[in-house]
């Protein structure tokens, strides 16, 4: 075992010096055991930590060359201080690579775990509890999600925090367009691309809470009919995206910005956040 031995192991796994020195020891400088070794010893460590809250972390997500596909990955840590290190954002955006690249269209973070992991592990889950080890904290993928554009191409926007992402789907769309959509989704947060969605549950649970208002401000029934489609445009407006007031220009419309780039339409669009 040499020093070049121990700086080797060191830049494989990322753990400090004397835990490569000592499972080189402990190996008889086999590398590929050292490893082995740090792995078994990471999901010991691992599972000690399970029981941690974790209230802070990130938001790793990758794209395609060709724009049709992408996947996002949320992972938790217990401290501010970890979630903004190199390691854990770099690892972070591995977990969305890894994901994006397994083909698989639908899947939770409990079937992530169970993938195929990441530079040679078993397991996604044996990936993480080797981050757990060299990071020391307790950590848990909380949401997984696949996004699959259709006639669309697709593009993202990270918020600064890296707590909130959005992913769009644009049939037409300029990259201005592309990327201004998405913007406002993870600024706006839209439940309802347009007023069609909206299941018509919600719209009745809506104009009883209205008609109950009015009924209130001492308004005669005979006009609660005239009164309520104007409430409801605002309920539009507020929720839907299309109808609301672009982020960047609330002067105008999403669907009024976005037939000024080029009649471009929202194929889809998703907004995840920690």
């Amino acid at each position: 075992m040499t020093t070049a031995d121990i700086q080797h192991l060191r830049e494989q796994t990322g753990v400090g010096m004397m835990d490569a020195k000592r499972a080189l020891t402990a190996t008889n400088g086999d590398m590929a055991a050292a490893i082995e070794h740090l792995r078994k010893a990471g999901q010991k460590i691992a599972a000690s930590k399970s029981d941690r809250t974790v209230k802070e972390g990130g938001i790793g997500v990758w794209v395609s060359e060709d724009r049709k596909r992408a996947a996002v990955v949320a992972l938790s840590c217990e401290t501010d201080f970890v979630a903004r290190t190199d390691q854990f954002q770099a690892f972070t955006l591995q977990l969305a690579a890894h994901l994006g690249a397994l083909g698989l269209s639908d899947v939770t973070p409990e079937q992530f775990m169970e993938q195929p992991g990441m530079n040679g592990d078993a397991t996604v889950k044996a990936s993480l509890d080797s981050m757990i080890a060299k990071l020391g904290e307790n950590m848990v993928i909380g949401q997984t999600v696949v996004v699959q554009a259709q006639a669309g191409v697709l593009d993202t926007y990270v918020h600064a925090s890296r707590k909130v992402v959005s992913v769009v789907s644009l049939v037409n769309g300029t990259p201005i367009a592309l990327h201004d959509v998405a913007m406002h989704v993870a600024a706006m947060n839209p439940k309802y691309l347009n007023e069609s969605v909206v299941p018509a549950d919600v719209i009745a649970s809506e104009e009883g809470i209205y008609r109950e208002q009015l009924q209130r401000e001492g308004k005669p029934e005979a006009m609660w009919d005239k009164i309520l489609p104007g409430k409801l445009k605002k309920f539009y407006a507020d929720t839907c995206l299309v109808a609301q007031p672009f982020v960047k220009d609330d002067s105008m419309t999403v669907a009024s910005f976005l037939k000024q780039q080029g009649d471009a339409t929202i194929e889809s669009y998703i907004r995840v956040v920690m």
